[in-house]
């Protein structure tokens, strides 16, 4: 099945070699280096933590329908956020599908592999990060930048595989996983308990607590 699925009957390991080569030339490397860092688990954190603190500071002058928008947002973020990172980390640690750099002894990357986890190839969460922006930004933009959202997607995938961090097959099967995440985890954050126990207290709370 794994042959089939995630080798591609061996035409995973032949992009790999492909797409790495190509895409390892002076300046493109360090470009592809640094889409990645921008794209880090941790990273995405710093733009959601952005994103609340500026919405925050704003309240006061926001109106209860528009609030009531930006939290709802904020929830639905953060709950895929979570959900990916819970998720991703039980299939990387059950799965423990070895990174190209330490399985295949032909590659290039200017990358350093001292501080990475070999067997956390499948399924790449950096890609993962950037289907949530996609997600998140994409009802706010118009046709163009939904274009460069889905080329953003794609460098970042690109940037993984010039690393040697992912095969191609991660990428894809991310994307999959993570759009799925993307569809089930608002239903799930937006079940009655959860909204009644939960998140309308918070919500409240926060409304009460600015508006003072």
């Amino acid at each position: 099945m794994k042959f089939v699925l995630y080798d591609w009957l061996g035409l995973n390991e032949y992009l790999f070699t492909l797409l790495n080569s190509s895409l390892n030339h002076g300046l493109l490397s360090y470009f592809f280096y640094l889409i990645s860092i921008l794209f880090k688990e941790f990273v995405f954190l710093i733009y959601y933590a952005a994103f609340v603190v500026y919405q925050v500071n704003n309240l006061s002058a926001q109106t209860y329908e528009k609030y009531n928008k930006v939290f709802n947002k904020a929830v639905e973020i953060g709950s895929i956020y979570s959900s990916v990172m819970v998720f991703y980390t039980l299939i990387k640690y059950t799965v423990n599908f070895p990174r190209p750099y330490c399985s295949m002894s032909n590659f290039i990357s200017i990358n350093n592999f001292a501080h990475e986890r070999c067997l956390s190839s499948f399924p790449s969460a950096h890609t993962a990060m950037a289907i949530i922006v996609c997600w998140w930004v994409w009802p706010y933009v118009n046709r163009l930048g939904r274009i460069l959202l889905i080329a953003l997607v794609i460098l970042v995938g690109l940037s993984r595989i010039a690393l040697a961090m992912h095969y191609p097959a991660d990428i894809i099967w991310s994307v999959v996983i993570s759009l799925g995440i993307c569809h089930i985890a608002p239903k799930i954050s937006s079940l009655g308990i959860i909204q009644d126990k939960i998140l309308q207290p918070i919500k409240k709370f926060i409304w009460q607590f600015v508006k003072k």
